[in-house]
């Protein structure tokens, strides 16, 4: 049973809640499970509900947390420069990078940098192969 709920929540981008929630470690790759995994308008109300909290007292947010935020204001700003539907970006950028670097997470140590580095790599040269 909870290894279906494991897999849901992969499936919807909310591996990490599932992992604290079960006192779980939360691996650098899950970082980029809601970016590959949410919907669109999920992902600007992260953005933009992380902004509102910016006038109150501040608050403990967990490296995670601010890795996925950062992330997710690449993505949002790159395809609005590019013009890309985020849906495309996911499918064909985000999902295959999420999984090669689960894959390479197994035989190799990767920190939230190596992460949030490859994703932001991933996305560029997505817009220069788009551009051509």
């Amino acid at each position: 049973m909870i290894l279906a709920a494991e897999v849901e929540a992969f499936l919807n981008g909310e591996l990490v809640e599932f992992s604290t929630l079960h006192g779980l470690p939360v691996a650098p790759w899950m970082v980029l499970n809601r970016l590959a995994h949410t919907d669109p308008d999920a992902l600007r109300r992260l953005v933009r509900d992380s902004r509102s909290r910016g006038d109150g007292p501040a608050t403990y947010e967990p490296p995670w947390a601010v890795a996925e935020r950062s992330l997710t204001m690449a993505l949002l700003g790159e395809t609005l420069r590019s013009g890309h539907d985020v849906r495309r970006v996911q499918r064909q950028v985000l999902v295959p990078f999420e999984l090669q670097t689960i894959e390479r997470s197994r035989t190799e140590p990767l920190t939230v940098h190596d992460v949030i580095a490859g994703v932001i790599d991933a996305l560029a040269e997505d817009r220069r192969s788009t551009e051509s």
